[in-house]
């Protein structure tokens, strides 16, 4: 996210390999950014707003070890009030769980984003424990290849104020 509501994100990668590597972002907007090389046991952040995203951008991103290390890594996005971090991830899966969804929850709210890592459009659908629908509709039909999807709960009118549950 750059400047997405507010949000901004950093990617953090660390080599947890026994030799250099360069890492390599690759944005779904088609910016790409590559780092120096990264020696064993250190790490390299990516601060999307110093590389060139338009305002307003929402998007994912896939991360590449260039000279073959293992990586690990964490994306941790901050409107400078709230924020949320996650681990990086490898390929996908067609079931997923979401254990802890929560709306205005002790003024508390979860997002969740789902990338579609496959190579053709996909429709998503979300079943939360207490019936409401996952969005407005048509919003998580036809997510393109390589594309995502946010769904801010907190936003979301169904749920009751102090609701926590799962999807």
């Amino acid at each position: 996210m750059n400047a997405y509501y507010g949000f901004k994100t950093v990617v953090q990668v660390q080599n947890v390999g026994s030799s250099a590597t360069e890492v390599r972002v690759t944005y779904s907007d088609g910016v790409v950014v590559t780092s120096n090389p990264v020696p064993p046991k250190s790490s390299v952040s990516f601060y999307n707003w110093t590389e060139g995203h338009v305002s307003n951008f929402l998007g994912s991103a896939k991360i590449e070890s260039i000279g073959g290390s293992d990586i690990v890594g964490t994306v941790n996005q901050t409107n400078d009030i709230q924020s949320s971090s996650y681990n990086l991830f490898v390929g996908g899966a067609g079931t997923f769980v979401l254990p802890t969804i929560m709306r205005n929850f002790y003024d508390y709210s979860t997002s969740f984003q789902i990338q579609n890592v496959s190579t053709s459009a996909v429709d998503c659908v979300v079943t939360y424990d207490d019936g409401v629908p996952a969005a407005p509709s048509g919003s998580l039909t036809g997510i393109p290849a390589g594309g995502s999807v946010l769904v801010p709960n907190r936003n979301e009118t169904g749920h009751g104020n102090n609701y926590t549950g799962s999807a």
